[in-house]
């Protein structure tokens, strides 16, 4: 990485315009320290920002030491079309790990709310048996059949696993 304050790349990514170099070493804007640490020797340049559709500049793509002859503008053209798709796949890929990291924190909300929501079911739950069995000789058919609906819809959604419909079960059968 070079700091976007620092070389070719750095200029062309802060001024979002595209340069052709013909010799690095004679351009001020050429940050000769990665030549020296890596002991490459970067003779011509070109470089193109990569803009995304916000027109914000997320990077550089550039191209040294042509084998043979100067880059051209049909290189740089080139360079710009492969820049376009090189900001496509970026984007795509940093959407990616927003919708993974959106789903991680989805799951982990689901299991907090699931795991709160099972100790009151499992009281609601018996308290229903509690009802069911203090009922005197079952007398009143329809309390006791929703006593009974109400008493499965609990314990059946306190038993199920986390998947964000636990309590349609018991919500959807209460009398």
């Amino acid at each position: 990485n070079i700091p976007n304050d620092k070389g070719v790349a750095g200029w062309v990514f802060r001024n979002k315009t595209p340069v052709i170099i013909a010799d690095a070493y004679l351009d001020e804007r050429f940050y000769p320290d990665i030549d020296r640490l890596s002991g490459f020797r970067t003779r011509d340049i070109i470089c193109v920002p990569l803009i995304n559709r916000k027109k914000e500049t997320i990077g550089t793509l550039q191209a040294l030491n042509r084998t043979s002859g100067e880059f051209s503008s049909d290189d740089l053209e080139l360079l710009t079309y492969l820049a376009n798709y090189v900001t496509i796949a970026i984007e795509n890929a940093r959407l990616y790990e927003n919708i993974k990291t959106a789903d991680r924190a989805k799951q982990r909300v689901i299991s907090h709310l699931s795991h709160e929501l099972m100790t009151p079911l499992s009281v609601i739950a018996s308290a229903f048996e509690i009802i069911e069995r203090k009922m005197p000789d079952k007398e009143d058919d329809v309390i006791h059949k929703a006593v009974q609906r109400g008493r499965r819809s609990a314990k059946r959604s306190s038993n199920e696993p986390a998947d964000g419909m636990s309590c349609f079960g018991l919500c959807a059968t209460w009398p």
